[in-house]
């Protein structure tokens, strides 16, 4: 069970900007840059690669190997 919450909080920033760029709204950031995509792709990865090294600082933490 604790892999399955580790996993689920690992996809969750991909999954949120996701969802809110899969909507049809207007006025959406990036929108209408040529580059919004990349934009879009690169904070989605940063972000989940940011939440996976608190993740593993937290774990090592815990098992007191940092």
């Amino acid at each position: 069970m604790k892999v399955l919450t580790v996993l689920g909080t690992m996809v969750l920033p991909a999954l949120a900007i996701s969802g809110i760029y899969g909507m049809n709204l207007k006025g959406l950031p990036f929108q209408d840059s040529p580059y919004g995509a990349e934009w879009v792709g690169g904070i989605t990865i940063v972000s989940t690669l940011l939440l996976l090294l608190l993740l593993l600082l937290y774990i090592l933490g815990k098992l007191k190997w940092l």
